[in-house]
């Protein structure tokens, strides 16, 4: 679990986006795509898709360590909360109910009201641990869980 109650996926000081120092245009059988300079195929996901490169700052468990830069979340540690359902709080499973995953709804009334859910929402996983130990910032403290 992070320290501090931290969220997973936030960024901290000592992380930063370093995408932008190897971009360049590389020629494709289907025209001109955005590339890296030294790109590995851990650059793009599955898809194909040119995934940013950001530096990590990690403690001896591979845990996200340093100052929270609360407003900015790592894309790296976002992605893999997304793809492999993890709580974006504690990177633990989250939990279920009977209707299913478990999730925080942050949405305000204009997004709850989109038909697309969960697909496109402001939905994310959560741990129920999470919710009743962690203390939530101002945003998720009037949160409705869903």
């Amino acid at each position: 679990m992070p320290t501090e109650s931290v969220p997973y996926i936030t960024l901290r000081d000592g992380e930063s986006d370093t995408s932008d120092q190897a971009l360049k245009l590389s020629a494709t059988r289907d025209g001109l795509r955005l590339a890296y300079d030294g790109e590995t195929p851990d650059d793009r996901d599955g898809r194909g898709l040119l995934l940013a490169r950001t530096t990590e700052q990690t403690d001896e468990k591979g845990l996200p360590t340093g100052v929270p830069r609360w407003a900015e979340v790592h894309p790296g540690r976002q992605r893999e909360a997304m793809l492999d359902l993890l709580c974006h709080y504690c990177a633990d499973p989250p939990d279920w109910t009977l209707q299913g995953v478990l999730f925080l709804d942050v949405a305000g009334p204009a997004q709850r009201a989109k038909p697309a859910w969960p697909a496109g929402s402001a939905q994310y996983a959560v741990s129920l641990h999470e919710v009743t130990v962690v203390d939530l910032d101002r945003e998720l403290a009037t949160a409705d869980l869903a």
